[in-house]
């Protein structure tokens, strides 16, 4: 059995542990053949077996991965002694010494297996996991929390606002990849914190900058909306003729070329019918001279009596209900 005393990999990426086998019967061999991954130990936990008949149209079958579904399948063919294993999105926990199996005849039980296995190192930029404030020493009794990883494990520095580097209380940790730093602050100054190992450098702001509340998106689309209703409904009634649209000037009057507040008044007075003619009555009429006297006697409408004519006098006769006025016409 051959395969590579070690792989490299990178987190996130997909990587292949090369594996290959002979056997003396490899040419008449037509039984079973299972594959078997193992890793930790020479038996330790199997992660993936899949088991295929050495015969023309045999299809691989009864395949699993029981410990992560999906991540694990054999690259090459068995059929032709190549037992190499796939596995997709590299993690730090894949870091392990893994052992390729095969077994032909299970009567005979006729297993083949590389007793020193293969060895995965992982490689990972570094990730800034967590920026937080946590509780912190006195006096501020605040601290900011930076929790880091990557492989190389990286290192942590924080820097203040003004670009100097601030030196933090390192927390033991719980496994070789994660770092986490602690700070003291008095305030929400801007604070960088900063991780870097020999792939790369990351870095993270506090405060992070967490954008426009839900309410003032909600906020902002609800005037959106009523702002295009009513425009909606504007078009709508100019298209109906409701209302007309002008330019305004001095004094209300529209400019343009369009139609003014005055002439539509006016259009709207000249509109109304007109008022039918008051026949106009005579100051007096039946008027007739004596000429001994020189007085003149007529029928005289008092309404339209103004202040031209001066009043002399009025009498009243009772028993005819007639009155009599003594008046100059200037």
């Amino acid at each position: 059995m051959s395969v590579p005393a070690q792989v490299n990999g990178t987190k996130g990426q997909n990587t292949i542990l090369p594996c290959s086998f002979t056997h003396p019967d490899q040419q008449f061999f037509t039984g079973e053949i299972l594959v078997k991954w193992i890793t930790g130990t020479f038996h330790g936990d199997t992660i993936f077996q899949c088991s295929v008949l050495n015969s023309t149209g045999g299809g691989q079958e009864q395949c699993s991965d029981p410990k992560a579904p999906n991540r694990y399948s054999v690259q090459g063919n068995p059929r032709d002694r190549n037992l190499s294993l796939l596995i997709q999105g590299l993690e730090l926990s894949d870091i392990n010494q893994y052992y390729c199996r095969v077994e032909l005849n299970k009567k005979k039980k006729t297993m083949y297996q590389n007793r020193i296995g293969t060895w995965l190192q992982i490689s990972a930029l570094p990730e800034i996991l967590s920026l937080s404030l946590v509780a912190g020493p006195p006096p501020s009794n605040v601290s900011l929390e930076c929790v880091a990883e990557g492989n190389p494990r990286p290192t942590l520095t924080y820097h203040s606002p003004a670009g100097l580097v601030i030196s933090g209380l390192v927390q033991p940790e719980a496994n070789q990849f994660q770092i986490t730093v602690h700070i003291p602050i008095t305030s929400h100054d801007r604070h960088v914190c900063r991780a870097t190992n020999q792939h790369g450098t990351v870095e993270q702001v506090f405060p992070l900058y967490q954008g426009p509340s839900v309410l003032t998106l909600a906020l902002w689309i609800s005037g959106a909306m009523l702002l295009l209703g009513l425009g909606l409904i504007i078009i709508w009634l100019k298209q109906r003729g409701t209302i007309s649209f002008c330019s305004v000037g001095y004094r209300g009057v529209c400019t343009n070329g369009l139609l003014s507040l005055r002439n539509k008044r006016e259009r709207e007075a000249h509109s109304q019918p007109p008022e039918a003619p008051v026949p106009e009555i005579p100051l007096y009429v039946n008027s007739f001279e004596v000429s001994d006297t020189g007085i003149v006697y007529a029928d005289v409408n008092v309404k339209n009596i103004t202040n031209n004519l001066v009043q002399r006098s009025i009498m009243k006769d009772q028993d005819k209900d007639v009155c009599y006025v003594e008046v100059t016409f200037s």
